[in-house]
């Protein structure tokens, strides 16, 4: 066998020592952080930061941006996760990637990408980065796997930022947090973005402490 057939273009090796959960087999990721974080900061932002002169280190890094910032063919995190592992590993945190898993996406689509993101999340934890998972639901299809992968009574993290305009987002938000609470009962939620009362106020009736976080176009 020549060197090429043996290269690694699945990735294998992010799941060394994995768990998996599901009828898909998503990677567990280990619940290591027990509290929200101080702050949260785009990996645009944290690139940024490691260049000045007195960088602040106390923030969770997200991925919560096009695809394209952080998943190219070529420096991705998940094309070249090595390449980040010194940055990465200066920040309080770092919320698993934001894969997309837009509505119109084929479900398969959908699936390898909740599966990128938990893989991405267990690579991170194996080099000793501290880890939160990431939570990125659609509409009920995704219901068979999108929490699979996340530790119960772990924190969470939920980006909505551009995807809660509507009443319909409002909705199928709503759903997807009554469908994670019921399933992993998060010990507390980060929210990156907006934060209505009509979808997060479940987590006060449920006793589940929040948090809202700017984005950095807000701020």
């Amino acid at each position: 066998m020549n060197n090429l057939a043996r290269q690694d273009i699945f990735n294998s090796f992010m799941l060394e020592n994995a768990k998996f959960e599901g009828n898909y087999d998503i990677p567990l990721c280990e619940n290591i952080v027990t509290n929200l974080p101080t702050k949260i900061i785009t990996f645009e932002e944290a690139r940024n930061e490691i260049k000045k002169k007195n960088p602040d280190y106390k923030a969770a890094v997200c991925f919560y941006k096009d695809d394209y910032k952080f998943d190219s063919n070529k420096n991705g995190i998940w094309k070249n996760p090595y390449q980040w592992l010194p940055l990465l590993c200066k920040f309080e945190s770092v919320i698993q990637p934001d894969f997309s898993t837009y509505q119109d996406f084929p479900i398969i689509y959908k699936m390898y990408n909740t599966y990128r993101m938990r893989a991405v999340g267990h690579f991170l934890i194996n080099n000793s980065i501290p880890v939160i998972a990431n939570y990125r639901s659609g509409t009920k299809e995704t219901f068979d796997f999108c929490t699979d992968g996340i530790p119960k009574d772990a924190i969470v993290c939920i980006g909505t930022h551009g995807n809660c305009r509507s009443y319909t987002d409002h909705q199928r938000i709503r759903e997807g947090l009554e469908f994670l609470i019921e399933n992993k009962r998060p010990h507390a939620v980060a929210i990156y973005g907006p934060a209505p009362k009509d979808v997060f106020g479940i987590l006060t009736n449920e006793g589940i402490p929040y948090q809202r976080y700017e984005t950095d176009l807000e701020r």
